[in-house]
């Protein structure tokens, strides 16, 4: 049930939290805006990441011309090739007020063999001991109050992901550029730890992979890369609003139907097993809607809503 705890409480913060105005604190468009960010490339002989024109067919022209960031600026990736760059930029500018939000976002289009060729983001607070996949999760941090990390892409890196890829890496073939974002959000109760725990520099690395089929692809081209900073004030607890979700029928064997009254709008669904796993989720945005559990094993499980002013309603039920 933690997990379920962290999730709900990070989700229903951040939705109900005045935002005070983001500071840009980052920003490299490889044309000589370079504000705060410093690369660094592997020294394997074999990386292929370079900053200039593309003269490629698939990558055209940088989003911002004349140069990126990409994986070589003429030929088309070798076999066998596992190329990286690391983005690092200071953190620590400003203050943090309740929730702290860091933000890196950019502009990339990318030509890879699906399934066998693949770029991927990993990042490091602790100036490169330690590495974590930039993937949606969380974090629990320190002893003294709470402190939470919430990381998540949006929307996913991979623009139209495919069942058997997972939507935080690129691979295949995208059809123009596109916009991603990654944010880390902080939470601290106590002010000497929110000073203490932010991490003062952040370090990303991009990686790109081949595999040993030479495919005459273009790979991975990045360009815009902008990282905010933002805080937040005045968070709120979420109310319980059970006692306006309807379930029925209830025991349920091959569909559950949910109805919420009053001004409440639902945002997401979830299905939560006795062991505290999110299950199922969904995303339906009206007062009524239909759960399908013939895949749902029998059962008891806590069915959930959370609405969009960050608000929830639980209710048990039986899965026959």
């Amino acid at each position: 049930m933690k997990k379920i705890f962290v999730f709900l409480f990070v989700c229903s913060s951040f939705i109900s939290v005045r935002a005070q105005n983001p500071m840009q604190i980052a920003e490299c468009d490889f044309d000589g805006t370079l504000i705060n960010c410093e690369f660094l490339f592997d020294t394997a002989q074999q990386n292929i990441w370079q900053i200039g024109t593309p003269q490629k067919p698939f990558f055209g022209n940088a989003f911002s011309a004349p140069n990126a960031i990409q994986t070589d600026t003429l030929n088309p990736y070798p076999v066998n090739n596992n190329s990286a760059f690391t983005l690092k930029f200071t953190n620590n500018i400003g203050y943090a007020v309740d929730w702290n939000r860091t933000e890196l976002s950019f502009w990339h289009k990318y030509q890879a063999s699906v399934l066998n060729d693949a770029g991927s983001v990993s990042f490091s607070i602790d100036n490169g001991i330690s590495w974590i996949a930039m993937v949606d999760t969380y974090d629990i941090q320190g002893a003294n109050g709470y402190g939470y990390t919430f990381f998540y892409w949006d929307p996913p890196l991979l623009q139209t992901p495919n069942s058997s890829l997972d939507g935080n890496i690129v691979s295949g073939i995208s059809s123009d550029w596109v916009f991603s974002s990654y944010s880390w959000y902080w939470y601290f109760s106590v002010e000497t730890e929110r000073d203490n725990m932010t991490p003062d520099t952040i370090l990303v690395r991009f990686n790109f992979d081949s595999d040993g089929i030479f495919d005459n692809y273009d790979g991975w081209i990045i360009d815009n890369i902008k990282v905010e900073k933002q805080w937040y004030s005045g968070i709120h607890d979420p109310e319980n609003i059970s006692g306006n979700l309807h379930l029925y029928p209830n025991p349920a064997t091959i569909q559950l139907n949910f109805s919420l009254t009053g001004n409440e709008v639902p945002h997401v669904q979830q299905l939560i097993n006795q062991q505290g796993e999110v299950i199922k989720e969904y995303y339906y945005h009206t007062k009524q809607g239909k759960i399908i559990l013939n895949d749902v094993p029998k059962g008891n499980y806590l069915f959930k809503i959370i609405t969009v002013s960050g608000h929830f309603a639980t209710q048990q039920i039986v899965v026959q």
